[in-house]
Protein backbone atom coordinates (compact mmCIF):
# COMPACT_ATOMS: atom_id res chain seq x y z
CA UNK A 1 0.00 0.00 0.00
CA UNK A 2 1.98 3.42 -1.01
CA UNK A 3 2.08 6.23 1.85
CA UNK A 4 0.26 9.44 -0.53
CA UNK A 5 1.46 12.88 0.53
CA UNK A 6 -1.22 13.99 3.05
CA UNK A 7 -3.16 16.28 0.70
CA UNK A 8 -3.57 12.96 -1.77
CA UNK A 9 -7.13 12.22 -2.74
CA UNK A 10 -7.91 8.48 -4.08
CA UNK A 11 -10.35 7.69 -6.06
CA UNK A 12 -11.54 4.76 -7.95
CA UNK A 13 -13.33 5.10 -11.02
CA UNK A 14 -15.74 2.51 -11.80
CA UNK A 15 -16.93 2.10 -14.69
CA UNK A 16 -19.54 -0.90 -14.69
CA UNK A 17 -16.80 -3.33 -13.31
CA UNK A 18 -18.26 -6.57 -11.82
CA UNK A 19 -14.96 -7.69 -9.69
CA UNK A 20 -15.04 -5.70 -6.92
CA UNK A 21 -13.35 -2.65 -7.78
CA UNK A 22 -15.12 -0.03 -6.06
CA UNK A 23 -14.99 -2.09 -2.55
CA UNK A 24 -11.87 -2.75 -3.06
CA UNK A 25 -10.81 0.79 -3.46
CA UNK A 26 -13.21 1.71 -0.61
CA UNK A 27 -11.11 -0.62 1.92
CA UNK A 28 -8.14 1.26 0.89
CA UNK A 29 -9.75 4.45 1.64
CA UNK A 30 -10.44 5.70 -1.42
CA UNK A 31 -13.62 7.16 -2.64
CA UNK A 32 -15.52 5.78 -5.83
CA UNK A 33 -17.27 7.42 -8.62
CA UNK A 34 -19.40 5.22 -10.85
CA UNK A 35 -19.63 6.10 -14.04
CA UNK A 36 -22.17 4.88 -17.15
CA UNK A 37 -19.42 3.56 -19.50
CA UNK A 38 -21.01 4.74 -22.22
CA UNK A 39 -17.29 5.27 -23.70
CA UNK A 40 -15.11 2.80 -21.17
CA UNK A 41 -11.37 3.93 -20.30
CA UNK A 42 -12.30 7.67 -21.63
CA UNK A 43 -15.45 8.26 -19.74
CA UNK A 44 -13.54 7.42 -16.64
CA UNK A 45 -10.83 9.89 -17.44
CA UNK A 46 -12.90 12.84 -17.60
CA UNK A 47 -14.73 11.50 -14.51
CA UNK A 48 -11.39 11.46 -13.00
CA UNK A 49 -10.90 14.92 -13.64
CA UNK A 50 -14.53 15.74 -13.08
CA UNK A 51 -14.48 14.53 -9.85
CA UNK A 52 -11.16 15.21 -8.29
CA UNK A 53 -10.82 17.98 -6.26
CA UNK A 54 -6.88 18.35 -6.40
CA UNK A 55 -4.25 20.47 -8.33
CA UNK A 56 -2.73 17.76 -9.81
CA UNK A 57 -4.79 13.93 -10.74
CA UNK A 58 -2.48 11.41 -11.34
CA UNK A 59 -4.57 8.81 -13.26
CA UNK A 60 -3.43 4.74 -13.21
CA UNK A 61 -5.50 1.95 -15.40
CA UNK A 62 -6.11 -1.32 -13.75
CA UNK A 63 -3.14 -2.62 -15.40
CA UNK A 64 -0.48 -0.55 -14.26
CA UNK A 65 1.95 -1.57 -11.26
CA UNK A 66 3.79 1.66 -9.51
CA UNK A 67 7.34 1.00 -8.53
CA UNK A 68 8.86 2.08 -5.38
CA UNK A 69 9.33 5.68 -4.93
CA UNK A 70 7.23 6.47 -7.97
CA UNK A 71 5.01 8.85 -5.79
CA UNK A 72 8.23 10.32 -4.34
CA UNK A 73 9.06 10.96 -7.83
CA UNK A 74 6.41 12.40 -9.58
CA UNK A 75 5.74 14.79 -6.48
CA UNK A 76 9.22 16.28 -7.08
CA UNK A 77 8.47 16.71 -10.65
CA UNK A 78 5.59 18.63 -9.91
CA UNK A 79 7.14 20.61 -7.50
CA UNK A 80 9.12 22.10 -10.34
CA UNK A 81 6.46 22.28 -12.95
CA UNK A 82 3.32 23.12 -11.11
CA UNK A 83 1.43 24.73 -13.60
CA UNK A 84 -0.05 23.87 -16.91
CA UNK A 85 1.71 20.39 -17.91
CA UNK A 86 1.26 16.81 -18.29
CA UNK A 87 4.07 14.37 -16.40
CA UNK A 88 4.80 10.83 -16.99
CA UNK A 89 6.70 8.25 -15.45
CA UNK A 90 8.95 5.80 -17.40
CA UNK A 91 6.44 2.87 -18.18
CA UNK A 92 7.99 -0.83 -18.50
CA UNK A 93 6.21 -3.89 -19.62
CA UNK A 94 6.05 -6.95 -17.41
CA UNK A 95 8.91 -8.37 -18.99
CA UNK A 96 11.46 -5.36 -17.77
CA UNK A 97 11.54 -4.36 -21.42
CA UNK A 98 10.90 -0.07 -22.07
CA UNK A 99 6.60 -0.03 -22.61
CA UNK A 100 6.69 3.82 -23.08
CA UNK A 101 8.58 6.63 -22.24
CA UNK A 102 7.50 9.10 -24.81
CA UNK A 103 8.24 9.60 -28.35
CA UNK A 104 7.22 10.99 -31.44
CA UNK A 105 3.55 9.99 -33.45
CA UNK A 106 1.90 10.69 -36.75
CA UNK A 107 -1.22 10.99 -37.24
CA UNK A 108 -3.27 8.63 -37.64
CA UNK A 109 -1.80 6.36 -35.05
CA UNK A 110 1.85 5.45 -37.34
CA UNK A 111 4.90 6.61 -34.83
CA UNK A 112 8.15 5.62 -33.44
CA UNK A 113 8.40 5.59 -29.59
CA UNK A 114 11.88 6.03 -27.67
CA UNK A 115 13.96 2.81 -27.60
CA UNK A 116 15.21 3.67 -24.63
CA UNK A 117 14.39 6.16 -22.00
CA UNK A 118 16.06 9.55 -22.56
CA UNK A 119 18.52 11.38 -20.68
CA UNK A 120 18.42 14.33 -19.09
CA UNK A 121 20.29 16.33 -16.71
CA UNK A 122 17.61 17.62 -14.37
CA UNK A 123 14.38 15.22 -13.03
CA UNK A 124 12.26 15.40 -16.12
CA UNK A 125 12.33 15.49 -20.00
CA UNK A 126 10.39 16.92 -22.12
CA UNK A 127 8.59 14.47 -24.41
CA UNK A 128 6.01 15.10 -27.80
CA UNK A 129 3.36 12.04 -26.36
CA UNK A 130 2.14 11.03 -23.10
CA UNK A 131 0.66 7.32 -22.51
CA UNK A 132 -3.03 7.72 -20.79
CA UNK A 133 -2.08 4.29 -18.90
CA UNK A 134 -0.73 5.95 -16.36
CA UNK A 135 0.11 9.82 -16.14
CA UNK A 136 -0.28 13.08 -13.89
CA UNK A 137 -2.14 16.58 -15.24
CA UNK A 138 -3.05 19.81 -13.28
CA UNK A 139 -6.22 20.30 -13.22
CA UNK A 140 -5.62 23.72 -15.13
CA UNK A 141 -4.25 21.82 -17.94
CA UNK A 142 -7.70 19.85 -18.12
CA UNK A 143 -9.67 22.71 -17.85
CA UNK A 144 -7.82 24.77 -20.49
CA UNK A 145 -7.30 22.05 -23.38
CA UNK A 146 -10.92 20.28 -22.65
CA UNK A 147 -11.88 16.97 -21.85
CA UNK A 148 -10.89 13.68 -23.84
CA UNK A 149 -12.48 13.38 -27.14
CA UNK A 150 -14.67 10.33 -25.71
CA UNK A 151 -15.24 9.44 -29.78
CA UNK A 152 -12.29 7.60 -29.57
CA UNK A 153 -13.49 5.04 -27.72
CA UNK A 154 -12.96 2.38 -26.85
CA UNK A 155 -9.47 4.14 -26.43
CA UNK A 156 -6.71 4.14 -29.27
CA UNK A 157 -5.23 7.28 -30.24
CA UNK A 158 -6.75 9.58 -27.35
CA UNK A 159 -3.65 9.99 -26.00
CA UNK A 160 -2.31 11.17 -29.56
CA UNK A 161 -5.20 13.24 -29.92
CA UNK A 162 -4.77 14.98 -26.56
CA UNK A 163 -0.91 15.28 -26.72
CA UNK A 164 -1.63 17.29 -30.08
CA UNK A 165 -3.91 19.23 -28.78
CA UNK A 166 -1.28 20.24 -26.08
CA UNK A 167 1.39 20.91 -28.34
CA UNK A 168 -0.96 23.67 -30.52
CA UNK A 169 -1.54 25.66 -26.95
CA UNK A 170 2.10 24.82 -26.12
CA UNK A 171 1.41 23.10 -22.68
CA UNK A 172 4.67 20.98 -22.28
CA UNK A 173 4.43 17.12 -21.82
CA UNK A 174 7.11 15.78 -19.75
CA UNK A 175 8.78 12.80 -18.65
CA UNK A 176 10.28 12.43 -14.67
CA UNK A 177 12.84 10.27 -15.04
CA UNK A 178 13.42 8.55 -11.54
CA UNK A 179 9.38 7.60 -11.73
CA UNK A 180 8.98 4.13 -12.98
CA UNK A 181 5.47 1.74 -13.13
CA UNK A 182 4.58 -1.54 -15.24
CA UNK A 183 1.83 -1.61 -17.72
CA UNK A 184 0.45 -5.26 -17.39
Amino acid sequence: RPTLPQEAEFLVIDNGSTDGSGAIGESFGARVVTTDNRAGFLTGLNAAFTASTRHWVWFLQNDVLVGPGTFAAMQDAANLHSWRNVLQPVLYQQGGALNHAGGRYYWPGYGVGHRTVPRGKGTVVPIELFATACFAMTRDTYEWVGPFDEQFAPAYYEDVDYSLRLARLGIPRYLALRAQARHV
